[in-house]
């Protein structure tokens, strides 16, 4: 897959490493009550609400720090080909890449995954 450039950003800071690969999806918030009568009642509260799945792979550790406290901050704005939405960072997972430790006087390259979840 080509590498993404130039269209992802996070607190209005466009990334230095563009993702690897990116999949991003809508889903609906929705409450499912059940009457009286023993129907269900569906309550749809949010349409649209859009779901970032980002991917890098062999960043630098300096990278990986940076990413690491966007998904410790409580909220997060990410930009998307010029729109931009208030997001939690979920599923943030970095993996050391294999025999990568002493790379480049860093502490080793990383493959990083992380969900961005519109609020």
């Amino acid at each position: 897959m080509a590498l993404v450039s130039g269209i992802v950003s996070f607190n209005g800071t466009a990334c230095t490493i563009p993702p690897r690969s990116v999949d991003y999806s809508f889903e609906e918030i929705e409450n499912v009550m059940k009457t009286e009568a023993g129907t269900d009642l569906v309550s749809v509260t949010r349409l649209n609400k859009h779901v970032f799945k980002f991917g890098w792979e062999n960043v630098p550790s300096t990278f990986l720090d940076t990413l690491e406290a966007y998904a410790l901050a409580a909220t997060v704005t990410v930009g998307w080909r010029s729109q931009t939405y208030t997001c939690r960072i979920r599923d943030f997972s970095p993996k050391m890449v294999s025999r990568s430790e002493a790379y480049g006087g860093s502490d080793g390259l990383w493959n990083i995954s992380l969900t961005a979840k519109e609020i």
